[in-house]
């Protein structure tokens, strides 16, 4: 599956612009049948196949073989696309307007193929639209909290009073900030591209449990480097990006009954603070010594920063062990899952304020970016969205996620 990305059932344009070249190939392919059905089949493939090649003209466009994975689905096909859509699919292939590539069986989406446009369509067709900005957005019925199992497949979310009021809540904060105009300062732009239009937000939980999990993803911004997050603009105006220092040591303390009044808890002497802070999410995460270790190693390979040895990282382990005696049975003992709940719920009382109040906000993990004329009242509202949430008066520090 290199170079190559999944079709996105949960994607739509409204553009008109789609609509010429889908007359144009229903009378060169010959395809009969419901007229409206082929028009909206047409649409969807065409604008999938557009946009990854507006990415990449290199990449392919892989989309499952299996009729099951076509089923009307909140998760996966909530615009109900049809399988009328792989038929026209082989037509195009038929009359050289698609190259195709047998792809393999996934444990999760099935048998996959990859199609990418041949010069018919990259050369003559898709040229007509690459004059217009067209707005892509998620499909008003789309779910935007997704439950996955131990195998990391998707399954049903049980629509308990918290899924459905999060739900609720984060359709309300997908409204307003697809209103929201995202851009950069000239001249500041990240070097990677930003999909503007991908603003809508949803929450992942995970092993089958809602108490797993429960981040918040999918903004454009949160893929986006901290050093360029600072010259952000929204609606025009520049940015300010606040974050919690050591939430999860804070939330621990909190928990273990003995809230946390000393200096940065990832501040050892003798150590880097940003290696200390790395070591102990892994450990926080993992349910053994050799397993965080193992975790560590992955996470700096696909970096390409510097690896530890077992005995560095132990001495940091060890170090924070030792500064910290209350939370040592919390590390290595899988609690980062569980903590990343808690600071979910945390993260939806800040971002719930902002809303009532229309005033768009971006949420990564534990720091949120505001316009820079509503820091105080960020800084005031992290504050209380923690105490309320640990009925601490020991609030971590709040500090610019960029400085």
């Amino acid at each position: 599956m290199n170079n190559s990305s999944f079709i996105d059932f949960r994607r739509e344009s409204d553009h008109q612009i789609y609509s010429s070249a889908v007359e144009y190939l229903i009378d060169d392919l010959s395809i009969t049948g419901h007229l409206s059905l082929i028009r909206q089949c047409l649409t969807f493939v065409l604008q999938e196949l557009f946009y990854v090649h507006n990415k990449d003209d290199k990449c392919y466009l892989a989309i499952p073989a299996d009729y099951n994975q076509w089923a009307n689905c909140r998760y996966s096909n909530p615009a109900r696309r049809s399988t009328r859509c792989l038929e026209i699919i082989k037509f195009m292939i038929d009359r050289g307007y698609l190259d195709w590539h047998k792809g393999f069986e996934g444990q999760v989406r099935g048998f996959v193929t990859r199609i990418r446009p041949t010069k018919l369509l990259s050369e003559y067709i898709f040229p007509l639209f690459t004059t217009y900005q067209i707005r892509y957005y998620r499909h008003p019925a789309s779910e935007v909290v997704f439950l996955k199992d131990c195998n990391k497949r998707y399954i049903d979310v049980p629509d308990t009073q918290f899924v459905i009021q999060r739900r609720s809540f984060l359709k309300k904060y997908n409204l307003l900030m697809k209103e929201t105009d995202i851009s950069f300062v000239a001249g500041k732009e990240p070097s990677n591209d930003v999909d503007f239009f991908r603003t809508d937000t949803y929450s992942v939980h995970n092993r089958g449990r809602i108490r797993c999990g429960g981040r918040f993803y999918g903004h454009c911004i949160q893929g986006v480097n901290k050093d360029y997050r600072k010259h952000l603009l929204m609606n025009g105006m520049p940015c300010i990006e606040l974050d919690y220092c050591a939430l999860h040591p804070y939330l621990l303390y909190a928990e273990a009954g003995a809230p946390y009044i000393g200096k940065d808890p990832y501040t050892i002497d003798g150590f880097n603070r940003d290696m200390v802070k790395s070591v102990m999410l892994i450990a926080f995460n993992a349910s053994n010594f050799m397993k965080a270790y193992y975790a560590h190693c992955k996470e700096r390979e696909k970096k390409e920063k510097l690896l530890l040895t077992v005995h560095e990282f132990g001495q940091i382990y060890t170090a924070f062990k030792n500064a910290h005696p209350m939370l040592i049975p919390y590390l290595c003992s899988d609690k980062g899952i569980y903590l990343q709940y808690q600071d979910s719920l945390i993260a939806e009382r800040v971002i719930k304020h902002f809303v009532k109040r229309s005033i768009p906000i971006v949420c990564i993990h534990d720091s949120f970016v505001v316009n820079y004329k509503h820091a105080d009242e960020l800084r005031d509202v992290m504050g209380t969205a923690y105490q309320a949430f640990t009925k601490s008066c020991h609030v971590p520090k709040i500090e610019l996620a960029n400085s």
